[in-house]
């Protein structure tokens, strides 16, 4: 008995690794999908000047469509769409602040400050992913090296 629960919990323990890699992954496939959106924003208003909501419910998001972003967009306000989302979204609190302020300043009269602000927003945004796939893949393997020392260290003790 004592050797099937060691072995269910080492078990456990080496598959926690990729439980790592897997919400590293999530996270950065949602800061790419709202890359997706800023950069067909910023294409569409360069373009055809359509209005917001109908941008992005033209775009195929799985991660923001389940966080509930196309269904709280209805109204048009772009801001309260991103709140209403957030708490189903897992992105650093640098991409959180400048969504936020792209979001709350979303539909700008002068199409020039529109397409600076995308510009910006794109900028930023493209660099905030970048450093955290580089974080994020250093996080993975300090976790991954720091739990499986410690389950072969937990190993030789027990046998």
């Amino acid at each position: 008995m004592r050797g099937v629960l060691l072995a269910a919990y080492l078990g456990c323990l080496f598959l926690l690794p990729f439980r790592f890699r897997l919400r590293e992954a999530r996270k950065n496939r949602q800061t790419e999908e709202l890359l997706t959106l800023l950069r067909a924003v910023r294409r569409e208003i360069a373009c055809f000047s359509r209005p917001f909501p109908e941008i992005c419910r033209s775009l195929d998001l799985p991660s923001l469509d389940a966080a509930g972003f196309f269904d709280a967009l209805g109204g048009g306000d772009a801001r309260a769409a991103f709140e209403s989302a957030l708490p189903s979204l897992s992105l650093s609190p640098a991409a959180v602040a400048l969504l936020r302020s792209f979001f709350s300043t979303c539909g700008a009269s002068v199409k020039s400050e529109e397409l600076a602000a995308c510009d910006h927003a794109i900028g930023r945004l493209d660099e905030l992913l970048t450093q955290e796939k580089r974080d994020g893949a250093a996080r993975v393997k300090l976790h991954s090296t720091l739990l499986l020392t410690g389950g072969l260290l937990f190993l030789l003790l027990v046998v």
